[in-house]
């Protein structure tokens, strides 16, 4: 098992940009050139430039993993249909798993092959001015989110099984704002331990060969138990 860690606070001078190994991230087309996070007032700011609704994000400078607990001080500044989250296993534009906030609710949802799943949805109020803080784990299959220490909902789910990496998202119109601070991730790998007799690889679904022992994605593993049910899973 590998962990690493990823923690800002930003807490540095003003930026049309977040800086500090962030990268821009647009999950719809229509997103244009300038809608992105930016450094204002010592926070990450996500706004809505357009009269479109728009969906906005930024990656952390962390390598792909599988399992992640993330957190981070989310407040509603402005607007009146803003939402805001975490996101991990981001694997692409089209693929990651979320939990996003709103005015009216918290939902955990998923993106696969560019489509969109709300896989819990519980009520919460979110008025302009107050602050959550937020926190999102995906350990295995689960995905549970808490607001201030206290879990709101939680699933399992076993369609995005790729490691990824993880970041933040605002999605709204013009006049939507909403700010972050203390981010904070862990990202976590598993390793494959190989039962005596095993082969020295494995054919995956689709008949590509599986190393072992290795770091893998979840989805390889996944493919590996399917055809190698004696594979056993250390944490």
């Amino acid at each position: 098992m590998a962990t690493a860690t990823f923690s800002d606070n930003f807490n540095r001078a003003d930026n049309v940009s977040l800086g500090n190994g962030w990268t821009d991230a647009y999950f719809f087309p229509d997103v244009g050139p300038e809608d992105h996070f930016s450094i204002v007032s010592n926070k990450a700011q996500g706004k809505g430039l357009t009269l479109l609704t728009q969906h906005s994000g930024a990656l952390a400078p962390m390598d792909a993993f599988f399992d992640w607990d993330l957190s981070c001080d989310i407040t509603h500044q402005a607007g009146l249909t803003v939402t805001s989250g975490l996101i991990c296993r981001a694997q692409s534009a089209n693929d990651f798993y979320w939990c996003m906030i709103f005015d009216g609710g918290i939902e955990l949802r998923k993106r696969i092959s560019g489509a969109t799943t709300i896989l819990t949805s519980t009520v919460l109020a979110w008025p302009v001015g107050n602050t959550k803080s937020l926190r999102f784990t995906v350990i295995g299959s689960t995905l549970t989110c808490y607001i201030s220490g206290v879990q709101q909902s939680t699933i399992v789910d076993t369609d995005l099984v790729g490691a990824g990496t993880c970041g933040m998202h605002h999605f709204g119109q013009t006049a939507d704002i909403s700010t972050f601070d203390d981010f904070f991730a862990t990202g976590t790998t598993i390793t494959l331990s190989v039962p005596a007799g095993a082969p020295s690889n494995v054919t995956g679904v689709g008949g590509g060969p599986i190393p072992f022992p290795a770091y893998a994605r979840y989805k390889n593993i996944r493919q590996a138990v399917l055809t190698y049910n004696s594979l056993k899973l250390t944490p």
